[in-house]
């Protein structure tokens, strides 16, 4: 993935990262009033997790796709490393 391209992908998973935390805390009262059970769990867990999976589904990506190989091509610039025993 060229160096643009993996900018463009990062604004746009930053800014779904963003707006996924802003939705995860929910619309409050409305989901809390209402005794609504979604797979035998409130509709405020439910909601919550949700886009929970949603912020780490995106980090997941980035760490796969945008970060790894990054790690990966990354040479140390230090000389040899010391034998066993020595610099102690």
């Amino acid at each position: 993935m060229e160096k643009a391209e993996k900018k463009k992908v990062f604004r746009r998973l930053l800014w779904l990262f963003a707006i996924s935390y802003l939705l995860s805390n929910g619309p409050g009262l409305l989901l809390v009033n209402k005794p609504v059970l979604v797979g035998g769990m409130a509709l405020l867990y439910v909601w919550a997790l949700f886009w929970g999976v949603v912020q780490i589904g995106i980090i997941l990506y980035a760490y796969f796709k945008l970060w790894k190989h990054e790690a990966d091509e990354y040479e140390h610039t230090s000389a040899e490393p010391a034998a066993a025993g020595e610099g102690r």
